[in-house]
């Protein structure tokens, strides 16, 4: 067995070894946050991926795609986790705001997570993390959009509809957008 020889091999264990805590931290984190999604439990399943994990774009962009099922199935609370998930293996460009592709998957993860917060009725949530993706990506329409839902939710119509109104310059044809700026 490769693991109790001197050699090579125990790095090799010792590297499985590694990896597996991180995974069962990574899904202790996760199920935690799906179980109660609160913004406690967001910044420190984000901090631990932070933390253990190496930032990897592609990596982030899994996560991303793993949300979006989750959303497709109704699982607003895994989806939470998925996303912020993402937002934690984004490498430190992507909080430029050079308007690179990085800082436009931080919109999208930030923007998708605001659609679960949204989801959840959990306000709060979903206006901060519209924000955040505005503040990535300004010229973003589904940004705007989003921000607008997560606003209206809040019952801050003067502003949700300012967001729905930029959406929509943006965007011309963007019917959620209009929705929005008409529930106004």
């Amino acid at each position: 067995m490769a693991s109790l020889s001197c050699g090579p091999g125990v790095a090799l264990a010792d590297d499985c070894a590694a990896k597996a805590f991180v995974e069962e931290s990574l899904a202790a984190y996760s199920q935690a946050l799906e179980l109660e999604p609160t913004a406690e439990r967001v910044r420190s399943l984000r901090e631990t991926v932070q933390r253990l994990n190496p930032s990897s774009a592609e990596q982030a962009h899994a996560a991303k795609e793993r949300g979006n099922g989750e959303m497709r199935q109704k699982n607003w609370s895994a989806a939470v986790a998925c996303y912020t998930v993402g937002l934690g293996q984004l490498p430190p460009a992507a909080f430029t705001t050079d308007g690179s592709e990085l800082t436009f998957l931080r919109s999208v993860l930030a923007v998708n997570r605001s659609a679960a917060f949204a989801r959840l009725r959990n306000w709060a949530a979903a206006v901060a993390d519209a924000e955040e993706g505005v503040e990535a990506k300004a010229d973003f329409a589904k940004a705007h959009c989003q921000l607008g839902v997560a606003l209206l939710g809040s019952r801050q119509c003067e502003k949700a509809y300012t967001h729905f109104t930029k959406s929509l310059f943006l965007q011309e044809e963007y019917p959620e957008a209009r929705r929005g700026r008409n529930e106004c």
